[in-house]
C-alpha cells in the first residue's frame, strides 16, 4: 500500500473521530427517548455505528475517494495500487489479547476465494473499536483469510493503528499551562524597572 493511500485512511480515521466526538452525545440523549432503547445494546450499537459511517464516507470524499456501499450494506472504497487494487472496507472489530476480532460476514463475498484476473485485489478492512465506553482503535489490516465457522472471522495481517487516539475529550479543552505567552515576559520587564 502506498504512502500517499495510508495518508487517506488515516484522515478517513480522522474524519469518523473527529464526527464521532462532535455527535456521539447524542447517542445517549436518543436512547433516553425511550426504555425499549435501553433493554439491550442493540440501539446503542445500530446508533454509534452510524455515526462512524458517516464518518467514513465523509472522510473518503475528503481524502479522494469514493464509498459504495455493497449487498448487506458494507461501506468500502476501492484504491488502485501499482499492479494492483485494494478493497477496503468498513468492519466493526473487537479488541483481543492478540489483537482484534472481526466477524465475517456469511454473504460476504470475501468469504469465496477471488479468482485473481489481470490486477489482483488485496482486501484490507478499516476496523473500529465501538464499545460503551465509545469510540476506540481505528486501524487498517490486510484480510489474508477466513477461518472455518458460520459466519467465522476475517484472519488479519499486522493491524496499523489510524487517527488520532487519545481519551481526551473533544471541544473545548484549557490549556494545561494557564500563563500565556508573553503575559509573563511583560510583568518581568516592568518589575525590572
Amino acid at each position: 500500500m502506498t504512502v500517499e493511500v495510508v495518508e487517506g485512511l488515516d484522515a478517513i480515521a480522522w474524519e469518523i473521530r473527529e464526527l464521532h466526538g462532535e455527535r456521539g452525545h447524542k447517542v445517549d440523549a436518543a436512547l433516553e427517548l425511550d426504555p425499549a432503547f435501553v433493554r439491550n445494546r442493540r440501539p446503542r450499537s445500530s446508533l454509534g455505528r452510524s455515526l462512524v459511517e458517516e464518518g467514513f464516507t465523509t472522510g473518503a470524499a475528503k481524502a479522494g475517494f469514493t464509498a459504495t456501499t455493497g449487498p448487506g450494506g458494507y461501506l468500502q472504497i476501492h484504491v488502485d495500487l501499482p499492479a494492483s487494487f485494494a478493497t477496503i472496507r468498513l468492519r466493526k472489530a473487537e479488541r483481543t489479547r492478540d489483537g482484534y476480532k472481526v466477524l465475517a460476514n456469511k454473504n460476504s463475498s470475501w468469504s469465496e476465494s477471488a479468482d485473481e484476473g489481470l490486477f489482483p485485489e488485496h482486501r484490507f478492512v478499516i476496523g473500529f473499536v465501538l464499545d460503551d465506553n465509545g469510540l476506540g482503535d481505528i486501524f487498517v489490516a490486510e484480510v489474508l483469510g477466513t477461518t472455518a465457522g458460520n459466519p467465522g472471522d476475517l484472519i488479519l495481517g499486522h493491524p496499523v493503528l489510524l487517527g488520532e487516539r487519545d481519551d481526551t475529550p473533544r471541544g473545548f479543552r484549557t490549556d494545561q499551562d494557564d500563563t500565556l505567552p508573553g503575559i509573563d515576559d511583560a510583568a518581568d520587564h516592568e518589575l525590572e524597572a
